[in-house]
């Protein structure tokens, strides 16, 4: 699925984050200072490289807690295969404790969020909002990641496909409209008054035409499947973005400290 990243930063057991062996990104522990967590599923490892050359830049460390199919989220789980299910809110609650314990000022949430909404808007929009009010009370900087678009189909299949059969490719881009009813609780949550700053992914895939988004270019694919970045896309589309919306304000607040 997303082999190099994941050797790169191990996906975490819940002993794994009882115990504080997160992997990190970002400047090495010990030199830079270390005031991110990245918390999430699969979707947070694949911007991670993007995170990684951001925090690099500002001299900033941070910490991965991630686990396939499993949202950010605590007192609630999301049955899935590869998922903690069961487990999910135990995982969430060490994840708060390793926030505690490292004085982590700064939480990021990211998932595939439209995934989890397809069970019903309310049990994603009250668990992210009780989330997001925990780490605030916990005297966090809590920032949400809205996610990436995702496609009607295996991006690198029907490009390898397109050289052999007369396919379209006009007719399976997300749209603008369709992203956004995908993510509506997400972006509901973003005009509430939530002690949180929501940070939108989906822009810079946006293609010329303003209202659909771009999932390959020049005929290399942006994506491993239908919704995993890949490394490369993600560095080259998100990095900017998330330096200039996140990382230096992150860095900016720590030097006035």
């Amino acid at each position: 699925m997303i082999e190099k990243e994941s050797e790169t930063w191990p996906i975490a057991s819940l002993d794994d984050v009882r115990t504080g062996r997160l992997p990190s990104f970002g400047a090495d522990p010990g030199d830079g200072v270390a005031n991110i967590l990245l918390w999430g599923d699969s979707h947070s490892l694949c911007v991670t490289p993007a995170f990684d050359l951001a925090c690099k830049q500002e001299n900033v460390t941070g910490y991965l807690a991630y686990h396939f199919a499993s949202p950010p989220l605590i007192n609630t789980f999301f049955k899935r295969d590869w998922g903690l299910n069961e487990q999910g809110p135990a995982f969430a609650e060490a994840v708060l404790g390793f926030v505690a314990i490292h004085h982590i000022k700064n939480v990021v949430l990211s998932a595939y969020w439209s995934s989890y909404q397809l069970e019903g808007e309310e049990p994603l929009k009250n668990a992210l909002a009780a989330t997001i009010e925990r780490l605030h009370n916990m005297g966090c900087k809590i920032w949400v990641l809205e996610d990436i678009p995702n496609v009607d189909m295996n991006v690198p299949l029907f490009l390898a496909r397109r050289h052999t059969e007369a396919l379209r490719s006009d007719g399976w881009h997300r749209t603008v409209a369709q992203h956004r009813a995908q993510n509506s609780v997400i972006y509901t949550l973003d005009q509430s008054n939530l002690p949180a700053t929501f940070i939108d992914l989906a822009p810079p895939f946006l293609d010329a035409d303003g209202i659909s988004y771009r999932c390959f270019d020049k005929e290399v694919s942006l994506y491993r499947d239908s919704h995993h970045l890949k490394p490369i896309a993600a560095i080259k589309y998100l990095t900017p973005l998330i330096q200039k919306d996140l990382v230096s304000k992150v860095k900016c607040c720590l030097s006035h400290e």
